[in-house]
């Protein structure tokens, strides 16, 4: 019988759970979140439009 490690099975069962955890998330909720994201951040970013244009013209 083979035995493994205690640290192999740690990191077994961590990628068990992710896996699972990953399964049960569907793919367009983990799109829209990190879109999210993404939009939270640049919103962060200074924006200056180009000389003669409005914001929202610009945008």
């Amino acid at each position: 019988m083979v035995t493994l490690p205690l640290p192999s099975l740690e990191m077994l069962a961590a990628v068990v759970v992710a896996f699972l955890a990953g399964a049960c998330c569907p793919t367009y909720y983990a799109t829209e979140r990190l879109r999210g994201f993404g939009r939270a951040t640049f919103a962060k970013i200074p924006y200056q439009p180009p000389p003669g244009m409005d914001r929202e013209e610009a945008m």
